[in-house]
């Protein structure tokens, strides 16, 4: 018997909670949207960004580096102290395996890599801060963004 009042006191606690929480989205209706949105937003941009920085892939496709202009190879190095803030330089066991997006500047995708390039002025070449830094010879290209 005290069984069966149990139950039916968690029942009705639960059916005056979904009561409850049904004429606040009614009453505050654009609010529930809208946290519901937000929220929606969040976990979507941290799933895509957590995908990008895992697999360390670009989001575009690059084209023969012999098509930059003279614009794109004006275009500063990206340093280590002028990297994007919110990446964070790879380790050098990262660069032992793959390439490394280091920042993209006017459609020109910039590159570290401990394999030897040409030194091609303006397109690629050895980089002395990239060196320093990881206390190795770390060579810099740039590849034009489609």
């Amino acid at each position: 018997m005290q069984l069966v009042l149990a139950q039916n006191a968690m029942l009705q606690n639960a059916q005056t909670f979904l009561t409850s929480a049904q004429q606040f989205v009614t009453n505050h209706e654009t609010l529930a949207i809208g946290v519901t949105t937000y929220v929606g937003g969040l976990l979507l941009l941290d799933m895509l960004e957590k995908t990008r920085t895992r697999n360390n892939l670009p989001t575009t496709v690059f084209i023969n580096p012999t098509r930059l202009t003279s614009y794109d190879k004006s275009i500063p190095w990206i340093t280590p102290s002028t990297m994007d803030s919110f990446k964070s330089p790879p380790t050098i066991e990262n660069l032992q395996v793959s390439d490394y997006l280091v920042g993209v500047r006017a459609s020109v995708a910039q590159r570290i890599t401990l394999k030897e390039q040409k030194n091609v002025t303006g397109i690629s070449g050895l980089h002395d801060e990239w060196s320093a830094l990881y206390d190795t010879k770390v060579y810099i290209f740039k590849q034009k963004l489609l």
